[in-house]
């Protein structure tokens, strides 16, 4: 089964660090990048991804946002938070927004195929360390 994924972050570098990664294999086929929230949420109704892995601090718009907007709307897109802050209450406010994945970006790569994988299938998936707190 392939996976379709956007991503979005404001961090050029990073995106361009993570694409290839998850272009390598791990049955993940990256559609399109975004550098902000409202470019993220313009592709997954454009595109209609199975898993969108969004940075939880961009411009015009958060990823908490972009997953609350994403279920707001009905899309089928799984949304995964992204982001550097361990901080279960950040957690908790992506959680009630929608999003079905918070993965803290010091994680292995790995964590987040582990991620992906999950909620591509309707689970949700919680950085270990965040979910402890």
């Amino acid at each position: 089964m392939t996976i379709s994924v956007i991503l979005a972050d404001d961090h050029a570098m990073f995106r361009q660090g993570l694409a290839p990664l998850l272009e390598a294999g791990h049955e993940c086929e990256l559609l399109a990048q975004a550098a902000n929230g409202c470019e993220a949420l313009e592709l997954i109704e454009a595109l209609q991804p199975d898993v969108a892995i969004v940075d939880i601090s961009m411009p015009e718009m958060t990823g908490i946002e972009v997953a609350q907007k994403t279920v707001n709307a009905g899309f089928r897109t799984r949304v995964i938070v992204l982001t550097m802050h361990e901080d279960p209450y950040a957690a908790l406010q992506a959680q009630e927004a929608g999003a079905a994945g918070y993965v803290l970006k010091d994680n292995t790569f790995e964590e987040l195929v582990i991620a992906v994988r999950t909620v591509a299938v309707g689970g949700t998936f919680v950085t270990p360390s965040v979910q402890a707190k």
